[in-house]
């Protein structure tokens, strides 16, 4: 199986939340209000404390406690929420994957690095909406889970890389693909946008660049 049919199937076995979904589809509603993207966050008491947490932290610096979603969204931003909201979405898809095969506060841990990051790069180039490269960050390696779950043997395999062989062309030697081109796929499949799935593609690529037009 190659990358592709491979997150094909994964797309129905890891599924984002039902508040992930109908947000994108109300983002993507030329007539939604702040207030209808607001009601589907509330509807999830996980998304909502994540977003409160998020907006009450540091990295806005907003002076006065915020205590709804509605205001959190005025601080955030509707589409820098929605890439938020994608994050702990899919974090929560994968969170029944058996631990044996992966270490995966490690792997959350080292996303998360990666994801924050793209963040910190983003914001010194000065790139528009750099929680979308966190995102990116986030799950350029979400591929690894995928095979965790469904091919643990060659999991496992992956992962006898060394000072000779790099992490992706152990990858790509035992699968065919490397895991940053599963997790794109596999976003893909989300029907996330190409702005988020196309840097994940690109990710081992030191020869392409990847523009901010979108």
């Amino acid at each position: 199986m190659n990358a592709q049919d491979i997150a094909e199937k994964a797309s129905g076995v890891f599924v984002l939340p039902d508040a992930v979904t109908r947000l994108k589809e109300c983002m993507d509603d030329n007539a939604a209000s702040i207030d209808d993207i607001a009601e589907i966050i509330a509807f999830d008491p996980g998304l909502t404390s994540q977003m409160l947490k998020v907006a009450n932290s540091a990295l806005y610096r907003f002076p006065n406690k915020i205590e709804t979603i509605s205001r959190a969204l005025q601080v955030i931003g509707t589409r820098s929420a929605y890439d938020l909201a994608l994050a702990y979405g899919i974090t929560h898809a994968f969170s029944d994957i058996n631990a044996k095969v992966i270490d995966l506060d490690k792997f959350w841990e080292q996303s998360v690095s990666c994801g924050l990051l793209g963040k910190y790069f983003s914001e010194n180039k000065r790139i528009r909406e750099p929680e979308k490269l966190f995102v990116c960050g986030l799950l350029h390696n979400i591929g690894e889970l995928v095979i965790a779950s469904e091919m643990p043997q060659e999991a496992k395999r992956c992962l006898a890389f060394n000072a000779r062989v790099s992490p992706a062309e152990l990858q790509k030697a035992i699968l065919g693909f490397t895991y940053a081109e599963l997790s794109s796929a596999l976003v893909q499949c989300w029907g996330i946008p190409e702005s988020i799935y196309r840097p994940v593609s690109l990710i081992h690529d030191v020869d392409s660049g990847v523009d901010d037009s979108d």
